[in-house]
């Protein structure tokens, strides 16, 4: 008998996959055959409709949280001594203060305020609802104004440095406005204790900082949601997790602009409030370089190798651990092709430990970044959205590829003339070029990285009519070397067309930027893409080379190109550069073994490029060609259309597409064009030129029309002749003119007349075409005389 398959789902949305055991739980998941199914994920893709929308959250009532707190005093705490952290536990006969078993310092471990109590005759304390890292937080009505507010007070009133820490609080909060983190409302200076109350005395009792009144957020703190989704009473979202760390990462950018740190990022420290999130407990904020007092900081989040120090790579690092913390038990199996990979990049950059490379320069490069992959995300669920501006990468002029689209010159046409078969032989059947990129077009013309601000030569790049990119250019004698002019001159060397790319001069080049001294987290990226660019000069100038020698230029090409996309996940220049470096490896030996998984992996990069960005047409002449590869007429099509209407891009898919509809694909019946394809194709395609000229889009030239039209008709006669038999030139007409003689009542077939019509059309226009070269008169009559039907009068 058959294990029975689990029915329950992950909490990432797909299906457990496990079997049941004999005990009656599932041996994967855990869970009994039986229990309670986690909520339902609803229709469609998940998420938030707008980018960087959160779903509205309303506070749980008051009495809720009231009942939550009762409690919070009878759970043990830690000593916050520095270098102590003992446990303290609260026994069921415990007094209000107590001593480190460790070090023997005092601990407050009740609340300061009953139900009822007031202060400054205006705040009517309703009851503790939280325990902070310094703090007790009641919930209280402000009285004058009748609605909620949180009230902070000391949590360790016997700490040397506890009111410091306060008031420490307090100024940050005045000082750090901002609308996701908590607002300060009102200050009320701290009352001492009478000498003799818990058994305190003055000397004992420093009457400094007070009570800390903010506005009141409610109590979804993200570790409650985490907590919430595991136990399965709730959903969360990937694009929620994404929208959290941007957020949360706009807020530190404010801290951070103020010179202050935050020190203590973690899911209990941010509240989910209405629809966007609040950074709460500003207790550990401290000014850059600020030593004394001491943070408080949370194991498992601090940066393990600055020992409790402060920093800003810290604080990056914490809100890296927050969102993988988030990210855990989210929903993100229906996501498809590269799936959440971006947004797991981020992640892992922000926690990279030493040795793994710099994690991010600061919290507005991490946002940058979380921004990018949260837009992959929704564009691969189909939710689209506009494209933004990259910060990164510069453009490229020109679309690689573009050759799918190109129609024949008419020295082409003129030298099919060469290959022309005697007349009344079959057509030549020309299969279509898909017009993949060579390895040097690719390395010349990828996106090209924008100049680091702070490099000495920058400025001069930014002026109108600044350096060319086909001049070399010299280091200032004297001054501080420039990386960016090394750079520079690598992509000068590279661009010698028609000469093949100065390879050596590349990497000469790349090995003074290599020693130019500069910030790690800014400059490895842009090495690293040169460096590929050159990889992939140095396998398209090789022919001649091993194919083992060539293949490790790929390989080196792929690994720079990789580690360019960690350092940038959320950019799509190195997912175009990875998918063109993939499509290489695909048809440098179409039959290894990894060719098909690097075809597939090159089609998932150039979809996740064309879905957040359709206008880019490279990406969508990627997809087409990946199609063509495999015949499918149906799917390049599908590709091409979906550039939008008013783009650079739009008038190469068409006439890309208007190509591969007449296109002969192949010998096999279902790669060859229908019979009236022609005509359709070019009847479209007329459609197609009048509405673009209405919409004032481009549209191709007369010549380029006529020469199009050529090549259309000459596929179509191809077809005809492999699907019925229609051969040479005239040879229709003349047993047609027989048959007509000797059997009148025979008509020809319709595939004899459509094949008739195309040379006629075929005629007229390598006539028309010969009017418009002198040069190529010749060989275009010649040619239409070639393709003429025989006629007998």
């Amino acid at each position: 008998m058959s294990a029975e398959p689990c029915r329950q789902r992950q909490l990432s949305g797909g299906p457990c996959g496990g079997t049941i055991l004999p005990t009656g739980y599932c041996g994967r998941c855990g869970r009994r055959q039986n229990a309670r199914p986690l909520p339902e994920l609803g229709d469609g893709p998940q998420g938030p409709r707008e980018l960087l929308k959160l779903p509205p959250r309303t506070p749980r009532s008051s009495e809720e949280r009231l009942a939550g707190g009762a409690h919070i005093a009878d759970q043990a705490q830690r000593c916050r001594t520095p270098d102590c952290g003992a446990t303290i536990p609260v026994l069921a006969d415990s007094p209000d203060r107590q001593h480190c078993p460790r070090c023997g310092n005092p601990h407050a471990m009740r609340p300061d305020f009953v139900q009822g109590a007031t202060l400054s005759n205006q705040y009517h304390i309703k009851g503790p609802v939280a325990r902070g890292g310094q703090g007790w937080v009641y919930l209280a009505e402000d009285t004058h104004l009748g609605d909620l507010v949180a009230v902070k007070t000391l949590r360790d009133r016997y700490g040397a440095d506890g009111a410091a820490l306060a008031d420490l609080e307090r100024r940050t909060l005045v000082a750090s406005r901002h609308p996701y983190i908590v607002r300060i409302r009102d200050f009320l200076p701290y009352e001492a204790p009478e000498p003799g109350e818990d058994g305190a005395t003055h000397a004992e009792i420093e009457v400094r900082g007070g009570h800390i009144v903010m506005e009141d957020v409610g109590d979804h703190t993200l570790q409650s949601v985490i907590d919430e989704v595991r136990c399965g009473r709730e959903t969360l979202d990937i694009e929620h997790v994404a929208t959290y760390g941007i957020q949360i990462l706009t807020a530190l950018s404010h801290l951070h602009r103020q010179e202050l740190l935050y020190g203590d990022m973690k899911p209990s420290n941010v509240v989910h409030f209405d629809d966007h999130v609040k950074v709460i407990d500003m207790g550990s904020v401290r000014k850059v370089g600020q030593t004394e007092p001491p943070p408080h900081v949370t194991p498992g989040f601090h940066a393990p190798e600055l020992a409790g120090k402060l920093t800003l790579a810290n604080d990056l690092h914490t809100v890296g651990v927050t969102l993988r913390c988030l990210a855990a038990p989210a929903v993100r199996d229906d996501v498809p092709g590269l799936g959440t990979s971006s947004l797991d990049a981020v992640i892992a950059r922000a926690t990279r430990t030493v040795g793994q490379g710099p994690r991010f320069k600061d919290a507005e490069e991490m946002a940058d970044q979380l921004r990018g992959a949260l837009r992959e995300i929704r564009a691969l669920r189909g939710k689209g959205g506009s494209p933004e501006p990259s910060g990164y990468f510069d453009p490229s002029p020109d679309w690689l590829g573009e050759r799918l689209g190109d129609v024949p010159t008419t020295s082409a046409l003129a030298r099919r003339d060469e290959d022309r078969p005697r007349r009344g032989t079959p057509p030549v059947l020309r299969i279509l070029d898909p017009g993949r990129p060579t390895p040097v077009e690719i390395a010349r013309r990828l996106p090209v990285p924008k100049p680091f601000s702070d490099d000495p030569r920058t400025p001069e790049f930014g002026v109108s009519g600044g350096y060319a990119g086909t001049v070399r250019l010299q280091q200032n004698p004297g001054d501080e070397p420039s990386a960016e002019i090394c750079l520079h001159n690598i992509r000068v060397a590279l661009a010698t067309a028609p000469a093949p790319p100065d390879v050596a001069a590349a990497e000469a080049e790349l090995a003074l930027a290599e020693a130019i001294p500069g910030p790690e987290e800014v400059r490895r990226w842009r090495l690293e893409w040169h460096r590929g660019m050159i990889a992939l000069a140095r396998f398209g100038a090789s022919a001649a080379r091993r194919p083992a020698g060539r293949a490790e230029d790929l390989a080196e090409a792929c690994a720079s190109f990789e580690r360019v996309s960690a350092d940038l996940p959320g950019e799509y220049a190195p997912k175009l550069a990875l998918a063109y470096v993939h499509e290489c490896t695909a048809h440098a030996e179409p039959q290894a073994p990894g060719a098909a998984a690097a075809r597939a992996l090159a089609r998932d990069l150039f979809h996740a490029v064309h879905l957040r960005n359709p206008a880019h047409c490279g990406a969508a002449l990627g997809l087409a060609r990946l199609a063509l590869d495999e015949h499918d007429r149906v799917q390049a099509l599908a590709v091409l259309e979906r550039v939008p209407r008013g783009t650079r891009g739009r008038t190469l898919a068409q006439r890309a597409a208007t190509r591969i509809r007449a296109a002969c694909l192949g010998s096999d019946p279902g790669d060859l064009p229908p019979p009236d394809a022609a005509e359709s194709v070019l009847a479209a395609h007329a459609a197609d030129r009048i509405r673009s000229s209405q919409e004032r889009e481009l549209v191709l030239a007369p010549l380029d029309e006529l020469r199009l039209r050529i090549e259309v008709n000459e596929w179509q006669l191809a077809a005809l002749h492999l699907t019925h038999g229609v051969t040479g030139a005239g040879e229709a007409t003349f047993w047609r003119h027989l048959r007509r003689r000797w059997r009148p009542a025979h008509e020809p077939t319709p595939a004899e007349s459509r094949a008739e019509e195309v040379r006629v059309q075929l005629e007229r226009d390598y006539l028309e075409l010969a009017a418009t070269d002198t040069d190529l008169s010749e060989a275009l009559v010649e040619r239409a005389h070639a393709v003429r039907p025989t006629t007998w009068t």
